[in-house]
C-alpha cells in the first residue's frame, strides 16, 4: 500500500531577524504542526498488521492494480481478463468475479488507479482510484481506513459478521455517520471542494467481517 506522503518544514535563513529565539521556535513549531496535520493519514490503513501482506503488481496501459493477499494464491486466474481497454469499474468487476468463483473466501484488497488521472476541466467529476477489500477482518476497537485527496469519495460496505461504526473525513477531521450491522448493506458519499476525504470502519464486537468498496474523484 501506498505509505502515507511525509511532510517537512524548513524554516529560511533570515526569516524572523531580530526576533527573540524563543518566539521564532514557537511560531515555526506552530506552521510545522499545521502542515503535518493536512497530510495526516493519507493512503489505505489499518489497526496494527492487519493489511494483508502478499503484494502482486499488474499494469495496463492506462491502470495500475495492486492485489494484497493473505495467503499465496494464483494472481494471474485472478488478472487474466483485464487488458488496456478496461476502466477502474470493469477491471474492478471482472477480478470480483474471478474471485467469487474461485477464492470467495479469501482477504484480498485490490486498489485500482489511473496511470495519469489528468485534471478534469468540466462539469462532471472523474474516478481515479477504487479500493475493494474483500472478506476484511477486525478485532474488538480495530479499524480499517482511506484518505486521498478526493471530490467526492463514496464508501459501499457489506457486513457479514459482527458490527462496525463508520465514520467520515474531511480535511483532518472525523466525524460519526452510522452504525453498520450484520446482515446490513450500506453506503455514505462525501460531497464538496476538492480535499483529503476519507471513511473508517471500526469493529464493535469480538469479531466483525466486511467487504468494502470505496471510489475516490478528482
Amino acid at each position: 500500500m501506498k505509505a502515507s506522503k511525509g511532510c517537512s518544514f524548513e524554516p529560511q535563513q533570515g526569516v524572523g531577524k531580530g526576533l527573540g529565539a524563543d518566539f521564532l521556535f514557537i511560531v515555526c513549531l506552530g506552521i510545522a504542526v499545521a502542515f503535518a496535520s493536512s497530510c495526516f493519514a493519507e493512503g489505505l490503513s489499518a489497526s496494527r498488521n492487519e493489511i494483508p501482506g502478499i503484494r502482486h503488481e499488474f499494469q495496463t496501459s492506462n491502470l495500475k492494480i495492486n492485489l494484497q493477499t493473505k495467503d499465496a494464491i494464483d494472481v494471474s486466474s485472478l488478472l487474466k481478463n483485464i487488458d488496456d481497454n478496461d476502466s477502474i469499474e470493469s477491471a474492478q468487476a471482472k477480478v470480483d468475479e474471478a474471485r467469487m468463483k474461485l477464492y470467495p473466501k479469501k482477504e484480498i484488497v485490490m486498489e485500482v488507479e489511473k496511470v495519469d488521472p489528468g485534471v478534469q476541466i468540466c462539469s462532471y467529476v472523474n474516478l481515479y482510484k477504487s479500493i475493494s477489500w474483500w472478506n476484511v477482518e477486525n478485532q474488538y476497537n480495530y479499524y480499517w481506513s482511506a484518505v486521498y485527496y478526493s471530490t467526492p469519495a463514496v464508501l459501499f460496505l457489506r457486513v457479514k459478521k459482527g458490527q462496525y461504526d463508520l465514520y467520515r473525513y474531511i480535511n483532518g477531521s472525523w466525524a460519526f455517520l452510522k452504525r453498520a450491522k450484520s446482515g446490513s448493506t450500506t453506503g455514505a458519499t462525501i460531497y464538496g471542494s476538492p480535499a483529503s476525504l476519507g471513511f473508517k470502519g471500526i469493529g464493535k464486537t469480538d469479531y466483525n467481517k466486511a467487504d468494502i468498496i470505496m471510489y475516490f474523484y478528482n
